[in-house]
């Protein structure tokens, strides 16, 4: 699948592709995205096809100012408890994620990338994320970071696309950016627009703090997204209204967002 950037990500490049890529950079993105159910009409991938884009978008920021970094490879699997009755879903445990991120990260140092960085596309992979990040830390000395961009982007996301519900997993804002992206795989035909009761207010559920890396963490648990009386399709919030257009304001303010975390943390500097 490729960006429309123009990014290519590692499992569309060549060996030597990457080869010319570590003469620019020693700097990698690592989507971390999950297989996972997002309502009638976005396909089981869409956290880590997100997750890719806005790793995409935020190198063709950097490239425009003459610095570069790799995206990839991505991983495709995430921890998802409360959504494994539905149908296509696949989950690993958070230990073997912990060590697929490490073994990822330790092919990826030697081959040249000394700076990693692991993209949340998924928040139930944030405390792996962060223990894979700790031990590769503690064992070989790497410098590997982990972002989430959710918290620091919660304010934007509801300015740019402002909605009258909580919004959250497979809903407008998540819809947008899947438009944005992957159009050609959302089926907007499909979409439901369902709105749970307990989900009408603004500031509420799934869509706050405490559930994206605040002071408290409280992932949902096993089950807890199951089929209600009234047919919950699997989503959080009302996608019917998503918009491509909104989706690349949403890709754009994350983009400049984490170019500048990068050539902050990294020092990254123009490539002549």
């Amino acid at each position: 699948m490729y960006s429309k950037t123009g990014i290519r990500i590692f499992e569309e490049m060549t060996w030597k592709d990457v080869e010319e890529l570590l003469k620019l950079t020693d700097v990698c993105i690592v989507p971390v995205g999950a297989v996972e159910q997002h309502g009638h009409h976005l396909p089981l991938g869409s956290d880590t096809f997100i997750a890719q884009e806005m790793a995409c978008r935020t190198c063709a920021v950097l490239q425009k100012k003459g610095m570069y970094v790799g995206v990839g490879p991505s991983i495709p699997f995430g921890v998802h408890p409360e959504a494994m009755h539905y149908p296509g879903s696949i989950q690993i445990m958070p230990s073997t994620l912990v060590l697929l991120l490490k073994e990822v990260c330790r092919a990826l140092d030697q081959m040249g990338f000394r700076r990693i960085v692991l993209l949340m596309g998924h928040d139930g992979n944030i405390p792996p994320m962060q223990v894979a990040l700790q031990e590769l830390q503690i064992e070989q000395n790497m410098d590997v970071m982990c972002v989430n961009w959710l918290l620091p982007h919660l304010a934007d996301q509801k300015r740019i696309f402002p909605t009258d519900w909580a919004d959250g997993h497979g809903g407008a804002r998540e819809t947008s950016r899947a438009l944005a992206a992957f159009p050609e795989l959302v089926q907007m035909d499909k979409v439901v627009p369902f709105i749970k009761p307990n989900v009408l207010r603004k500031e509420v559920l799934f869509s706050n703090e405490p559930l994206v890396g605040g002071a408290v963490y409280r992932p949902m648990t096993k089950g807890s997204m199951k089929y209600y009386p009234d047919n919950c399709p699997g989503q959080l919030g009302d996608p019917s209204s998503a918009t491509a257009e909104a989706g690349d304001a949403l890709y754009d303010v994350l983009a400049e967002w984490l170019a500048d975390l990068l050539v902050q943390e990294y020092n990254l500097k123009v490539v002549d």
